[in-house]
């Protein structure tokens, strides 16, 4: 199984849409106050990855494709898909240390033997250490050789160009957005890095 994880957000839309009128969201796994407004975790969620990923505007093929490989860590619900219906909840890992332990087991168990491209936060990266993955494809970004502080956009323009272009998964090194091109690519054991660089001709 493939897993795209894609990061949580305490940044959060207040749209309110008729998707999620039939369904219950899933459990959490802390107590916390909550909307009774529920919408689809990828129209929830908001901030420089998700708005830059922009699924609303993506082909319905290319669209489809994201969200069906798709997980959330989230320190409320431990971890689900983005097509999962939930209340607004915005609250960040920082607000709810204690969670940590919680989601770390329910990440083994729930991405045991997957290959896992990550695109989420180093915080949440280190969260899935213990689960016995197949590999772990991680993305760094390099522009004029210094090395990209926060990626949140860059990883959001390198998954939407996968689900594009590279949806077998084998040809990493086609990946190309902006004047970003792939440099190498590093497998050691069970962990590949993909790098990423850019002469500096745009402005990310």
């Amino acid at each position: 199984m493939i897993v795209f994880l894609l990061p949580h957000s305490k940044k959060q839309s207040k749209i309110s849409l008729k998707d999620c009128s039939s369904k219950a969201p899933p459990p959490s796994i802390v107590s916390t106050k909550s909307d009774n407004r529920l919408l689809p975790l990828w129209r929830l969620l908001k901030g420089p990855f998700w708005e830059s990923l922009d699924l609303p505007a993506l082909p319905p093929p290319v669209r489809d494709f994201i969200l069906d490989n798709s997980l959330v860590l989230s320190p409320v619900f431990g971890i689900l898909s983005p097509k999962e219906c939930v209340y607004i909840h915005p609250y960040s890992w920082q607000e709810l240390k204690n969670i940590s332990k919680k989601v770390k087991e329910i990440a083994k168990e729930r991405l045991k033997g997957s290959r896992v491209f990550i695109f989420c936060s180093a915080f949440e990266r280190s969260l899935i250490k213990e689960a016995q993955v197949s590999e772990t494809i991680e993305f760094l970004f390099y522009k004029k050789q210094t090395p990209i502080k926060d990626p949140r956009r860059h990883l959001a323009y390198c998954l939407r160009y996968i689900a594009e272009y590279c949806p077998d998964l084998n040809s990493l090194e086609r990946i190309n957005f902006l004047d970003y091109k792939v440099d190498s690519i590093i497998k050691n054991g069970s962990k590949t890095k993909v790098i990423l660089s850019s002469p500096g001709f745009y402005g990310i």
